[in-house]
């Protein structure tokens, strides 16, 4: 067993999803089925997290002087924090998700989250058991697979949900400011007319937050509150009527109009348009 110098980004072979198709601009999701092993884990920048999601396997980790030896189990998640250099030693077949966090993100978040430039104090952990982690990596799991939304936008406020707890939960944290945070009238209208406008696109929360002149942080919550749902939500529902006006009034395939009204496939447009209005795009076409 050979000891591999590498960065964990570049985890030996190839992911068997990933979120670097996505888009996303807050980090990076990557899930591996990796054969008995040992790595060099270079210092990083990022915040990493690292969850077993299934068959428990033997995992050897050293970060400085710290050893701990342990059964890895679902669900158990390896919290890596940025500048600390570790050696990991697995003796049988590890599945595993590892999800990368933009420092500059987690540092503008812990802004948000306690309104002051304290800094970030999250620490090694070699194993965290949070239920509720787990389930929120579970859902960026489905997001990277193609089982889930495949909103862009969705996965991002999944990221920023799951670091938000992160920062409430495993960081030695001051308690959360109670400014005042507000989505304006004006503001609130200003967001919906680039949602109209840019339908088509690939829309991101740090892009809707920007034009909303609120942080990522409290965008989805106060935007929610604002309309009754959340952004990605409105979103969909929006390319799905605009769907619906093309097959009426148009004669595009129905994988133009997917692409026009930014969902990435007819497929994609057809999940949703039925979920939505009950029925198919062929079947409104012929209405």
């Amino acid at each position: 067993m050979s000891d591999t110098r590498i960065e964990l980004s570049h985890l030996p072979n190839c992911p068997l999803s990933s979120s670097n198709r996505l888009g996303w601009q807050l980090g990076q999701v990557d899930e591996y089925h990796l054969p008995p092993g040992e790595l060099t884990l270079d210092s990083s920048q990022d915040i990493h997290l690292c969850f077993t999601l299934d068959n428990p396997f033997p995992l050897r980790q050293q970060i400085e002087r710290n050893i701990h030896q342990d059964l890895s189990l679902p669900g158990d998640c390896s919290l890596i924090s940025a500048g600390e250099p570790s050696h990991w030693l697995w003796q049988s077949p590890a599945h595993i998700l590892v999800l990368q966090l933009d420092h500059k993100f987690i540092e503008d978040l812990n802004i948000d989250l306690h309104n002051s430039n304290r800094p970030v104090e999250l620490s090694y952990h070699h194993v965290i058991r949070d239920t509720q982690l787990y389930h929120l990596a579970l859902l960026l799991r489905a997001e990277i697979q193609g089982n889930g939304l495949g909103i862009r936008l969705y996965g991002e406020s999944l990221l920023t949900a799951l670091s938000i707890y992160l920062l409430k939960m495993h960081d030695t944290f001051a308690p959360i400011s109670s400014a005042d945070y507000s989505l304006t009238r004006p503001n609130l209208q200003q967001t919906i007319d680039y949602i109209h406008t840019n339908l088509s696109e690939s829309l991101s929360l740090t892009d809707l937050s920007r034009v909303a002149g609120l942080s990522p942080t409290y965008f989805s919550q106060l935007f929610r509150q604002s309309i009754g749902v959340p952004p990605h939500q409105y979103i969909i529902r929006k390319r799905v009527e605009y769907a619906q006006h093309l097959l009426k009034t148009s004669d595009l395939s129905l994988s133009q109009v997917a692409v026009s009204s930014g969902f990435s496939d007819q497929s994609h447009l057809c999940r949703h348009m039925k979920r939505l209005l009950g029925v198919s795009p062929n079947q409104i076409r012929k209405s």
